[in-house]
């Protein structure tokens, strides 16, 4: 997630934040610390910050420096030394955000996120729509694959994950997504690009456009909302915030 790409990262955010439940936090793959920052200002709570890379977790310490109610942790969770340093924890909310696309064994991932919620928690998650628009990009950014709605749908239920929403987010950037990916055959990052400055320009006016047409048969990501209990929901309607 570019940094700079302040208007795409607020609204990807607002899409997110009314499912957060107050209590304890753990994100899954904090990276820069991008929505970890909005986590820390917007819930006054325990957070659990994790990533794989050594490197991100050095700056995660770094950025919240004296903060006693965030906790930084290494974490790959399909390791089980990392895992057992975690097993026992339990979280109101686990947040997983254009991460498991990364995960060769994303299904162990989502298992032992299962485990690690609390009673009456919830995942959410979010990730790339649309194998059809696996391209050069995708490559760029070390994904091994992007999900269709049938396939995450099974691989949520394969580890007993109830799904209470599921949604697309961002129809406009699929355009761009394959003219740069799957026609031009670019590698570069694509929040390198002039283009994609131009696009986060643009996004108060899709965000606007997405509250008055919440509903969208197709988006660049898919964001689903799950919980532990054993009675899978048949809710399914999305739901969207439009303002930033």
């Amino acid at each position: 997630m570019n940094a700079r790409a302040t208007n795409f990262t607020r609204w990807m955010y607002s899409q997110i934040k009314p499912f957060v439940r107050r209590g304890s936090i753990l994100e899954v793959g904090s990276g820069l610390g991008i929505f970890s920052k909005m986590l820390a200002r917007d819930f006054g709570d325990r957070l659990c910050l994790t990533d794989i890379e050594p490197d991100y977790a050095k700056l995660l310490r770094e950025t919240f420096r004296g903060q006693d109610r965030i906790t930084i942790k290494e974490l790959d969770l399909t390791i089980s030394k990392h895992y057992r340093s975690i097993r026992n924890q339990k979280f109101d909310t686990i947040l997983c955000m254009n991460v498991l696309e990364h995960i060769e064994n994303d299904s162990l991932a989502l298992d032992r996120m299962k485990s690690l919620l609390a009673d009456h928690g919830v995942l959410v998650l979010l990730v790339p729509a649309f194998d059809c628009l696996f391209n050069t990009l995708d490559k760029a950014l070390g994904h091994k694959r992007r999900y269709t709605k049938a396939a995450l749908v099974a691989k949520l239920k394969g580890s007993g994950l109830s799904i209470s929403r599921l949604f697309y987010f961002d129809p406009f950037g699929i355009p761009g997504w394959y003219l740069f990916g799957n026609v031009l055959k670019r590698q570069d990052a694509p929040s390198t690009s002039s283009a994609f400055n131009y696009f986060d320009r643009l996004v108060p006016l899709f965000a606007a456009i997405s509250s008055h047409f919440p509903i969208w048969p197709l988006g660049i990501s898919l964001i689903a909302i799950c919980s532990d209990n054993a009675e899978p929901s048949t809710d399914l309607s999305p739901f969207h915030e439009g303002s930033l």
